[in-house]
C-alpha cells in the first residue's frame, strides 16, 4: 500500500536546516485562488519572532481550527499530484517572514510542537498581484488528516486541517497469494467448458467433464467424484464468479 512520509520543503530558509525540493522549485507558475487583503494587528506584527512561546492553551488550543487568534491570512492547503503534495497559500504584504509549523491530526500538541520551518521575506515564491505568498509541502502520507499552522508572530497566526486521498494498492498488492488481478478481485481462471466451478472444503474444485479426461486441468486430481483443482491459499476468502475460481482482493 502506498504511503507517503511527511517530508518538508523550504524554498527559501533563514537559519534551520533545509532540505532538497520533492517538487518545483519556483511555485509561481502554479494557479492559486487567493483574493482579497489581509486586516493586520499592527502592534501584534511588532511582536519579536523569537520570542518563546509562553504556556497559552486557552488562546492557542482553537475551538475553530480554521480561524486566527488575530488576523486571517486565508490560508488555504491546494493537494496536488493526486494528494502526493499541497501547495499552501495565504495572503500578506511581501516585507513579512513567517514560520509554517504542521502535525498530523490526530497527533497530541499543537502543530509548531512537532515539525516548522521559517519562511524569510526574501522567498521568491510570492504573488505580488494578489499578495499571496506560496509554500510546497511535499511526500504526504495517504488518506490523513494535517493540521497547518502559519504564523507571523507570537499571537497572530492562522491554522487549517485537511485531508489526503484514501490510499490505493498497487497492482502486486491486490493478489498476495498469487492468481491474477482482473481489476476487482484475484482469479485463478475458468473451470472447462460443460463443468461447473465451486469451492469445497477448502479446495477450488470443478465437476468432472463427461467424457475424458475427467479433469484436464494441468495438476488438477479426479477424487472418483469431482476434479480437485487447487487449495485455496490460507487466509484467502473465495468464491465462485461466472464460472471462476476467485478470491477477494487484499486490498481496498
Amino acid at each position: 500500500m502506498k504511503h507517503y512520509h511527511a517530508l518538508f520543503i523550504a524554498l527559501a530558509v533563514s537559519g534551520g536546516c533545509t532540505a532538497e525540493p520533492a517538487g518545483p522549485e519556483d511555485l509561481r507558475d502554479l494557479e492559486v485562488d487567493a483574493t482579497g487583503t489581509v486586516d493586520l494587528i499592527d502592534d501584534l506584527d511588532e511582536l519579536d519572532e523569537d520570542t518563546p512561546e509562553a504556556p497559552m492553551e486557552a488562546a492557542d488550543e482553537l475551538s475553530d481550527e480554521t480561524r486566527a487568534v488575530a488576523g486571517d491570512f486565508n490560508l488555504q492547503a491546494h493537494l496536488q499530484g493526486g494528494g502526493d503534495w499541497a501547495l499552501i497559500s495565504w495572503e500578506t504584504p511581501q516585507h513579512y517572514n513567517h514560520t509554517i509549523c504542521w502535525k498530523e491530526a490526530d497527533e497530541p500538541g499543537r502543530p509548531c510542537t512537532h515539525n516548522q520551518v521559517p519562511i524569510h521575506s526574501s522567498d521568491p515564491n510570492y504573488l505580488p498581484d494578489t499578495e499571496t505568498r506560496l509554500w510546497g509541502f511535499y511526500d504526504l502520507e495517504c488518506d490523513t488528516e494535517y493540521m497547518l499552522r502559519v504564523k507571523r508572530s507570537l499571537l497572530n497566526y492562522d491554522t487549517i486541517t485537511f485531508s489526503t486521498p484514501e490510499c490505493t494498492c498497487e497492482p502486486e498488492e491486490h493478489c498476495p497469494y498469487g492468481g491474477w488481478f482482473d481489476g476487482a478481485n484475484c482469479s485463478f481462471g475458468e473451470a472447462p467448458a460443460g463443468t461447473t466451478a465451486f469451492v469445497y472444503a477448502g479446495s477450488y474444485y470443478h465437476t468432472p467433464r463427461p467424457s475424458w479426461p475427467f479433469c484436464p486441468i494441468s495438476g488438477s486430481t479426479f477424487d472418483t467424484v469431482n476434479c480437485r483443482v487447487r487449495p485455496v491459499p490460507a487466509g484467502a476468502n473465495p468464491f465462485i464468479n461466472a464460472n471462476h475460481w476467485y478470491y477477494s482482493s487484499e486490498c481496498e
